[in-house]
């Protein structure tokens, strides 16, 4: 018997959110050494939705994603997306739950017309990494490499990544013949 998959769009109010407020004060901010903003901001700002993934009706992770496309590390139309975390990572490894959430933005991305989906990772976490690389995402970009203003802007620190993966390939790919 097949699992079942459902994402819900949550609000910070919303019951459910206590489990994503956990996951960044026991592990999203110690991965990144300080506290992250971008908790702060989905409750603060308007221009990021969660949604909590459920299988079998039981939650089991979260996305954070911009709400607008983007245009960032020269990425045109981009859709970002700000965190992505499996609860329990120690009981739920190598269950395929990072590939349904990378899997679900994609499919985000793509019906709202990206050309690019990308998200920031800081270096040392490894099994997002390889999860992304599994998942078709390169590294586009890397903190060290850019300089301190762009990395100020950007709020990104010279131990992180950007990863991204094309969304839809450019046309001149493709060998038309009439």
């Amino acid at each position: 018997m097949k699992n079942s998959v459902i994402f819900k769009l949550i609000q910070h109010f919303d019951p459910l959110f206590s489990l994503v407020n956990e996951a960044f004060k026991n592990r999203i901010d110690a991965l990144y050494n300080y506290e992250c903003s971008t908790l702060q901001k989905f409750k603060e700002l308007d221009d990021r939705s969660c949604e909590v993934m459920f299988v079998d009706h039981k939650p089991v992770g979260f996305l954070i994603y911009k709400k607008s496309l983007q245009r960032e590390f020269d990425l045109d139309n981009a859709f970002e997306l700000k965190t992505l975390f499996v609860f329990r990572p120690e009981q739920n490894e190598r269950r395929g739950l990072g590939s349904l959430l990378f899997n679900r933005a994609y499919e985000l991305a793509t019906l709202r017309n990206a050309s690019y989906l990308y998200s920031t990772v800081v270096a040392s976490n490894h099994a997002m990494i390889s999860c992304a690389l599994k998942n078709g995402f390169k590294i586009a970009k890397r903190g060290k490499e850019l300089t301190k203003s762009q990395r100020e802007h950007h709020e990104l620190e010279e131990n992180e990544l950007v990863i991204s993966k094309l969304i839809y390939p450019p046309m001149d790919k493709y060998d038309l013949r009439t």
